[in-house]
């Protein structure tokens, strides 16, 4: 935003801290704005994006939230971000996990 000159231009007297802080507007500004029109583009589909987001994202979330493959994400995500081999073998762990639920064992007489 500095770059293409879209700031605020304040007198030499004002302190950098309140520069600083005018010069936060004009992003903020266009991020709202951004959210608006995309929020607005969901109440003319017949939603908002508040709705999709909980819908789409936070209701799956919701249902991992207590399981093992849960913690795995979350050690191989929060503790060991940097190991690609880790996150290779628990792409696989969560692929075995969904056909381990799929399995339905034969019933033996």
């Amino acid at each position: 935003v500095e770059k293409k000159g879209w700031v605020i231009k304040m007198p030499a007297g004002v302190p950098p801290t309140v520069v600083q802080s005018f010069a936060a507007l004009i992003p903020a500004g266009i991020v709202m704005t951004m959210f608006f029109v995309i929020n607005t583009i969901f109440v003319a589909c017949g939603t908002d994006a508040f709705t999709f987001i909980f819908t789409f994202l936070q209701t799956p979330l919701l249902g991992l939230g207590d399981t093992l493959g849960a913690m795995v994400i979350a050690y191989h995500i929060i503790i060991s971000p940097k190991s690609l081999l880790k996150l290779y073998f628990l792409a696989c762990f969560i692929s075995l996990i969904a056909v381990f639920k799929t399995f339905s064992p034969a019933i033996i007489p």
